[in-house]
């Protein structure tokens, strides 16, 4: 099966199939302030050179932040609108391989009944390559339950469903956020859950990640505090370590090795 790589190599290696399925939409959900937009962008990111679309149905897409994490706005397509005639007719034209939907919840006349012939329509609009990201959101409601938009919807139609929960703010010398990523709903493989973190400015750390998961596959090896891939110390704690390996000329390799397994 085809993949896109979500941005963060831990949760593309528990989704079970390496990846984001293409050709299917995939919804990443959950409270207020878990770090979903942030996924998306990290994954805008990671793939630049499809020309991603963002549509921005809140209105509230921060372009300088965006910018901060590292995303070419010249190379991000970015639609601002929540008319549903508008964002079909854009895909249909565009034909887009990435569409962002931030959020379904703030598409006008977006009645639940008509959620899957939107989302239905919107996944035909975009190459068999392509995938649909569908953001929404869960609130508590006054007896305590939690409730999310589309739900019945939400339950069948996305191929994979992530949701995005307990979120914990950590203050130290790197700001960041460490969120439950769980995988509901998986068409491919069984759920699961890891915890994930989203540092300020910059969303996923994927050199992070993946000296994390080529530490623990036995790629690389640790010595106290110290990291080494083979012969070649990359620094004392893990954060040096994960510049120091930005930098080989080894890396792509590695990281290709560690989505091997």
């Amino acid at each position: 099966m085809k993949t896109m790589s979500s941005g963060s190599p831990v949760i593309d290696r528990l989704t079970g199939i390496g990846g984001l399925p293409c050709g299917h939409v995939v919804e990443i959900f959950g409270p207020s302030q878990s770090a979903k937009s942030s996924l998306a962008l990290s994954l805008v990111r990671k793939h630049q050179d499809l020309l991603p679309t963002i549509v921005d149905a809140e209105y509230k897409f921060d372009a300088a932040y965006a910018k901060k994490m590292g995303l070419d706005l010249d190379r991000t397509v970015l639609l601002q609108s929540g008319d549903i005639g508008t964002i079909l007719e854009f895909v249909k034209c565009v034909k887009p391989s990435i569409v962002i939907l931030d959020s379904v919840a703030s598409i006008s006349t977006l009645s639940m009944s008509d959620l899957g012939v939107f989302l239905s329509k919107i996944s035909a609009g975009i190459p068999n390559c392509g995938i649909v990201i569908w953001i929404n959101q869960i609130r508590s409601t006054l007896s305590g339950r939690t409730v999310e938009y589309g739900q019945k919807p939400a339950q069948f139609f996305p191929a994979i469903r992530i949701m995005l929960t307990n979120p914990h703010t950590i203050n130290d010398d790197y700001p960041r956020q460490r969120v439950t990523c769980k995988i509901l709903n998986n068409r491919f493989a069984e759920p699961g859950e890891v915890d994930v973190e989203f540092y300020h400015g910059r969303g996923i750390w994927e050199d992070l990640e993946i000296l994390s998961l080529a530490t623990n596959d036995g790629i690389m090896y640790t010595t106290g505090n110290w990291f080494y891939y083979k012969d070649r110390c990359l620094g004392l704690g893990r954060y040096a370590a994960a510049k120091e390996f930005g930098k080989l000329p080894i890396r792509d390799a590695i990281e290709q090795k560690v989505r091997s397994l």
